[in-house]
């Protein structure tokens, strides 16, 4: 599945597209159509704050980024570079193959109505290993989302139930959640692997 979305794209007619993968639309769905419908996709990866599931969802799959004047380069690192390399963003390119697992869990809502913790999870497979593995989620750091590759650690190896409890374990070290009063330090972090095994328990048992 190849889909390309420019700049200045809204996210309601994002949203409204037939080839946007159904966790995209999912995540884009909690907003509501005024949000959609007033936002440009460039807007949107600015504003991380006000779209952190959004922008999460984007750095798990960390798709190429076309800038105007006709470089290609990872999303990634396009945010990397710092706000002002957005400017000369003309449109990202998402690349998505049937095998791929693109899949999001979150953890209640906020009174705002927005997840308190989420995690969305992007695998790519070759020969049925893992290729690639990116772990994004919101509500475990101080900033509005976190997004870790684990593509060096897990290239090569076969998803299982054992793997699984290590990628679980390893996402929860890296991450630094805070505490506020919807949830201590220890409960993010601890709900933030429950929802990575959740996700990687379905794919292990043909549910996604």
């Amino acid at each position: 599945m190849k889909l390309t979305i420019t700049s200045a794209e809204t996210l309601e007619a994002i949203y409204s597209r037939k080839d946007l993968p159904p966790t995209l639309h999912r995540i884009l769905e909690q907003n509501t159509f005024q949000e959609r419908a007033e936002t440009e996709f460039l807007v949107s990866v600015r504003a991380r704050n006000s779209f952190p599931d959004w922008g999460a969802g984007l750095n798990a799959i960390n798709p190429t980024a076309t800038l105007a004047a006709g470089q290609k380069t990872p999303f990634i690192s396009l945010l990397e570079k710092g706000a002002g390399s957005l400017n000369e963003l003309k449109e990202v390119q998402l690349d998505l193959d049937e095998s791929d697992l693109l899949a999001y869990e979150k953890v209640s809502n906020t009174p705002a109505d927005r997840p308190i913790i989420s995690v969305i999870i992007y695998l790519k497979f070759k020969e049925r290993m893992i290729d690639q593995l990116r772990i994004a989620a919101t509500g475990v750091s101080k900033a509005a989302y976190d997004c870790t590759d684990f593509s060096e650690d897990m290239s090569g190896k076969r998803l299982d139930s054992v793997l699984m409890k290590a990628i679980s374990e390893k996402f929860k070290e890296v991450i630094t959640p805070v505490d506020t009063y919807m949830g201590s330090t220890v409960y993010r972090r601890d709900m933030a692997g429950v929802l990575v095994e959740r996700i990687l328990s379905k794919k292990i048992n043909g549910d996604l």
